[in-house]
């Protein structure tokens, strides 16, 4: 995503090798990091790639912990809208998270605590080439590929212009044969929109998304799009302005027509999730944390203060020298904070595993890609 990567790393997703995957339904993209040997020890391991589990991971990882992550495969966050929701009850966040019953999760951390875990995610995904907008004390409105309007709280940087009421004035440019993408249900419910269609020659998000990173395919669409002689305020395109320069792309569509310009999220899988999900990973990587990719948790057995992992790809066998970090769902009690980490606990490892107390701490799985505390 930002500078700083190993290039040696990343996969190149050309134009070429788009089409060619299509062909084959996606099944033969090479591996697009390094598989990893399983260690023997780590200080923490987690199951789950899914927002929830890149952040503990991250975290961790940042503070010296050797931290592996274990999944099955990409979590829901590459199918999500990229958005993070605090708590959609009110226009202000804060004021709904007060409004909630005294038992729900949220009155486990502090105003304090939820600015600085939003901060922080500002911070890191500025720096990873993704920025977001947003503040706790404000909700906004997304919208949606079929004209609804999503509450959410953060918002990806090319989402910031997206309308807040039905009655702002924007023109809609989608592309020929696109499925996940509705302008006419759009215009169905804005009265004040219009849309166009321009004909990139290939029809699936990722793949416009590739021929965005082009300068002349970008120069070709700003060529087309001057000749439409739009007169609305504002220009929405689906969610496909390249796969790593959306928000520099967007600027530069800004500039040319002299606008705001805003994505609308596609039906999923939609490119902004997947977005998140790379940069989230990317980050867990730079902190020195380890993915094992396409690895299914079949079990856990503890010994003392150690928790040992099994996997069912190469009959892995991992051992977490202090935490197994599995399955968040919320808290049951407020434990003493250490070194950051917090317990969460869930038996679903085994149905026998019961973590006992004073014990340090388990940490929590995101198999469903949900940010849940």
């Amino acid at each position: 995503m930002g500078a700083g990567h190993d290039a040696g790393l990343l996969m190149k997703y050309s134009v070429f090798s788009l089409l060619k995957n299509t062909l084959s339904g996606h099944k033969k993209w090479p591996a697009a990091w390094r598989d990893p040997q399983p260690k023997k020890d780590y200080d923490v391991i987690i199951i789950g790639a899914g927002v929830a589990g890149l952040t503990a991971g991250t975290l961790l990882a940042e503070k010296g912990k050797k931290v592996a992550l274990v999944t099955a495969g990409e979590p829901t966050a590459c199918l999500s809208t990229g958005c993070i929701d605090l708590c959609s009850g009110a226009d202000n966040p804060e004021e709904a998270i007060d409004a909630l019953p005294a038992q729900h999760p949220f009155h486990l951390v502090t105003r304090q605590q939820i600015h600085q875990a939003v901060d922080d995610f500002k911070r890191k995904m500025a720096g990873a080439g993704l920025p977001y907008v947003g503040q706790t004390s404000r909700n906004r409105l997304v919208l949606s590929a079929i004209g609804t309007f999503k509450t959410t709280c953060l918002v990806q940087e090319t989402m910031q212009a997206s309308p807040q009421n039905e009655q702002e004035k924007i023109h809609i440019v989608t592309f020929a044969g696109l499925k996940d993408f509705y302008p006419g249900y759009i215009i169905a419910r804005l009265k004040n929109a219009s849309f166009s269609t321009f004909d990139a020659g290939i029809s699936t998000t990722m793949g416009i998304a590739s021929l965005f990173e082009d300068e002349s395919f970008l120069e070709t669409f700003l060529l087309w799009l001057e000749k439409q002689n739009i007169r609305e305020d504002k220009i929405a395109v689906p969610a496909v302005l390249g796969l790593e320069s959306a928000a520099a792309i967007k600027n530069k569509i800004e500039q040319h027509m002299e606008r705001p310009v805003f994505e609308i999220p596609t039906i999923p899988p939609s490119m902004p999730g997947r977005r998140l999900f790379n940069c989230m990973k990317d980050c867990f990587r730079r902190a020195g944390g380890v993915i094992y990719w396409d690895w299914q948790a079949t079990g856990a057995e503890k010994s003392g203060r150690s928790r040992a992992a099994e996997f069912d790809r190469r009959a892995g066998r991992a051992r977490a020298h202090h935490q197994l970090v599995h399955d968040a769902e919320i808290p049951r009690r407020q434990p003493e904070d250490h070194e950051g980490v917090h317990h969460c606990v869930r038996r679903s490892v085994r149905p026998d595993y019961e973590e006992p107390e004073g014990s340090g701490g388990v940490l929590c799985e995101d198999q469903q890609g949900e940010a849940q505390r």
